[in-house]
Formats: structure tokens, C-alpha cells, sequence
């Protein structure tokens, strides 16, 4: 469950951003936003997950 709002949150929260600037009159911004931050925070979900697991690996020697 904990996974799951982590996830909604990393892709609702740079969508809804995007959306505001285009409703907002910045759809070039909009655009480049979309391009750059969703593989950014896949970046950045990706490296909680790693530790994440290496800290249940820890505890588990």
C-alpha cells in the first residue's frame, strides 16, 4: 500500500504541475516539464527502492 501512493504521488505531483502552467498560460514550460521531470522521478523512485531493499537485506544478516 505504502508502494503504491509513493507511486501516485511521483507521477500525480509533475502532472499536475504540468497542467496548472498550461492552464496558467505556460504550455512551452508545461511541455519541457513533462519531458524532464518524469524521468527524474523515476530516477529518484528507483534509488528509494534500491535502498529501501538494501536496508531489509541489512537487517535480515
Amino acid at each position: 500500500m505504502k508502494h503504491m501512493v509513493m507511486m501516485l504521488v511521483c507521477c500525480l505531483v509533475p502532472l499536475g504541475l504540468a497542467f496548472l502552467l498550461k492552464g496558467l498560460g505556460y504550455s512551452t514550460i508545461a511541455g519541457y516539464m513533462m519531458l524532464l521531470l518524469c524521468p527524474l522521478m523515476h530516477i529518484v523512485m528507483m534509488k528509494m527502492m534500491t535502498k529501501k531493499d538494501e536496508t531489509k537485506e541489512e537487517k535480515a544478516m
